[in-house]
């Protein structure tokens, strides 16, 4: 058996939780979804791993996290009674990798990122594919709350966004966030009454 070792920069890895409000119980899985395509870290990796959970880049979290989003997406519409057809359009707009990557810009994520061998920067898809591990990394460390709580601190599905006032999401009370279910709000009102 091939025994690896990862180095692993704890600076980047500990920054990076404060930003998206979430500490993982394994950081390794935090540290994957940091390792981009093409990374030097990866190719020594792909070369020696006989784990093939370190044998690749972050593209194997990115479809978790891909999942993950649609899911978090499909929680925070459904309360607002919106069309399928809404949910179409908003869904190509919030899980789109333009909209990841401007996300990925604003809080500067790149600056965590393992970048390519040869390279000062990270290609705009594999910006967009880190995003969605980090949300991957999370789900697969503690669950969909924590995912959830790295969508929110990222703000990647914010409906306060000129997407969602140009669906007509404002009026249905998406624009809030996270909507708590109606069965909340009249069990609240049973309990009162009794």
């Amino acid at each position: 058996m091939i025994r690896i070792r990862i180095k692993m920069d704890l600076t980047k890895t500990k920054a990076c939780q404060e930003l998206i409000g979430y500490r993982f119980y394994d950081p390794l899985l935090l540290w994957e979804a940091l390792q981009t395509k093409g990374s030097y870290t990866c190719a020594v990796l792909d070369e020696q791993a006989t784990d093939s959970r370190y044998k690749s880049d972050n593209r194997r979290l990115a479809i978790v996290g891909d999942e993950v989003m649609n899911i978090l997406l499909s929680e925070k519409w459904y309360p607002s009674s919106g069309s399928r057809h809404e949910y179409t359009k908003l869904k190509s707009q919030l899980t789109s990798n333009a909209h990841f990557r401007a996300v990925a810009n604003k809080v500067r994520l790149q600056r965590f990122m393992t970048k390519p061998k040869d390279s000062d920067h990270c290609p705009p898809s594999t910006v967009s594919d880190t995003v969605e591990a980090i949300v991957g990394a999370a789900y697969i460390d503690g669950g969909l709350s924590p995912a959830k709580t790295v969508e929110r601190n990222l703000g990647i599905l914010n409906f306060q966004q000129s997407a969602s006032r140009s669906h007509g999401f404002e009026k249905s009370g998406l624009a809030l966030g996270y909507v708590k279910p109606r069965y909340f709000y009249l069990f609240n009102t049973l309990l009162a009454d009794y």
